[in-house]
């Protein structure tokens, strides 16, 4: 058996414990020395050890060394590596001393996250063990979903194993969930594994459409994350229900549009007649959030013809208006006055309507819809009686109002009460 050789102690590591000096050959000995110290020291001793590593290098702490030098190779001295004894002991020990923390403690959400970031990689069912014991259902949840798609990501066979195990009585939604997260990290270390599980998974019965959809969108974001589109692409041409295809195919414009908007509205152009409906829709949603200029230019290329071109403009206005006036109101100007647009119209309305009141009634008025421009009217009047009362009413007196028109322009309520009651006809803006 191998022991530990003595190791230099620099000026910088004066303070290290004398117990970490030295010989120390077995698991019982490591353990009474972690058993003596409290978890501020034991950080405080690890910190120091990582000065002394990087300062001497005399040893590579972060590839071979063990916390105490040299370990003996030989499985027969009961001495692990260093980071196995970090994870049989420090992190279990602190993971303990913060699950009975008092709620609220500065710092405690981030510290279990770290703390079970790294037991999860090196005992991901200890870790599964302790993240029921997590009091916040909601932080219990996440961090069993964490810890999953950890484990997944090294052993995704020995996850899903667990997960048909124990996730049977769960609600539909929980196990939804559970399985997303294993998937994720089944597929960024072995996509076609984790493709070849979903496309076997059973489909009928009560909720089994919904599992495999979100299964198969689980691993193809990833592999959107990672570069790897082709793979999805060719993963969605196998799946042989057209109706489960379609509602992938836009799922995954929505997830590569984030990524590469220009990619997508090529691969677009290429499907031809096999375009499924709302798919330059789903584009310029995902396109608008990251250029909505951009964005622009392409719903205008669609034309007004076009079936996705009332939504696909809303979504830029949306987004544009956001912080910017100027410019969305150019753009309009250069769309075609038609129904499809009235949407687009009545957002930007309600974001003009504080900075230019004036020019936001004018928009209003301009709605073809009666009951949306009524509204919008009625919303921008609010607005406006609010920002500067003298010229609202210098409007008032200018235009050739019923008493009804005048009154509920005058009772009118300013606000986003409209954007929260779902926009025309209650079914919202998109």
């Amino acid at each position: 058996m191998k022991t530990l050789p003595l190791l230099l102690i620099t000026a910088t590591a004066a303070a290290l414990p004398a117990y970490w000096i030295g010989h120390v050959t077995t698991r019982s000995e490591a353990n009474s020395v972690l058993e003596s110290l409290s978890t501020d020291d034991l950080l405080r001793v690890l910190n120091q050890r990582r000065n002394l590593a990087s300062e001497t290098r005399l040893v590579d702490f972060a590839t071979t060394e063990s916390f105490f030098g040299n370990v003996s190779d030989d499985p027969s001295s009961g001495m692990t590596s260093g980071e196995d004894v970090r994870s049989n002991h420090l992190i279990e020990r602190d993971l303990q001393a913060a699950l009975a923390a008092a709620p609220g403690t500065a710092g405690l959400t981030a510290r279990l996250e770290t703390l079970f970031t790294e037991l999860a990689a090196s005992d991901p069912l200890l870790a599964l063990e302790y993240a029921a014991q997590i009091s916040g259902v909601r932080q219990q949840r996440s961090t069993i979903n964490s810890i999953l798609r950890i484990w997944a990501g090294q052993d995704g066979a020995a996850a899903l194993a667990w997960y048909r195990d124990t996730s049977e009585n769960l609600p539909l939604a929980l196990r939804e969930e559970r399985l997303q997260s294993i998937l994720a990290g089944y597929g960024a270390s072995d996509a076609r594994g984790a493709l070849a599980y979903v496309a076997a998974m059973d489909p009928t019965g009560s909720g089994g459409r919904r599992m495999q959809l979100s299964a198969y969108q689980s691993v193809f974001d990833g592999l959107v994350e990672s570069g790897r589109i082709n793979l999805a692409l060719d993963a969605l041409a196998g799946i042989g229900d057209a109706s489960m295809r379609g509602d992938l195919q836009l799922g995954l414009i929505q997830s590569w549009a984030g990524q590469n908007p220009e990619a997508v509205a090529l691969y677009l152009d290429g499907l031809a007649d096999e375009i499924p409906a709302n798919a330059h829709a789903t584009l310029v949603r995902a396109w608008a959030e990251l250029d909505p200029t951009r964005a622009a230019a392409h719903v205008s290329s669609l034309g007004a013809e076009h079936p996705d071109f009332g939504r696909a403009t809303a979504s830029v206005i949306a987004q544009w208006t956001q912080y910017d006036i100027a410019g969305p109101g150019e753009w309009l100007n250069t769309l075609p006055a038609s129904p499809e647009v009235d949407r687009s119209v009545a957002i930007y309305t309600a974001r003009a309507a504080r900075e230019d009141p004036e020019g936001a009634m004018s928009w209003a008025a301009s709605i073809q819809n009666d009951r949306l421009r009524t509204r919008m009217m009625e919303r921008v009047a609010g607005e406006w009686r609010q920002v500067d009362p003298v010229a609202f009413d210098a409007f008032m007196e200018t235009g050739d109002w019923s008493d009804e028109q005048r009154q509920r322009f005058i009772n009118a309520s300013a606000g986003d009460d409209l954007m929260r009651r779902g926009g025309m006809g209650g079914g919202g803006w998109w």
